[in-house]
C-alpha cells in the first residue's frame, strides 16, 4: 500500500479514483502535493521545492 513521502500514512487507491501518471494530487492527511508516478498500483511521491 504507497504511503505519502511526508507524513508517512497510507493513500488508498479509492481516495484517487481518476488520476493518471503525472498528475498532481493533494494528500488526504496532511494535504502536500503528491505526484502521481503509477496508477496499477497507486505510487505517488512528493513534489520537491524547487
Amino acid at each position: 500500500m504507497p504511503s505519502c513521502d511526508v507524513c508517512k500514512k497510507d493513500i488508498l487507491a479509492s481516495d484517487f479514483p481518476d488520476v493518471t501518471i503525472g498528475d498532481v494530487v493533494s494528500c488526504p492527511h496532511c494535504g502536500c502535493e503528491l505526484e502521481v508516478i503509477s496508477v496499477e498500483p497507486l505510487e505517488a511521491q512528493a513534489l520537491e521545492e524547487k
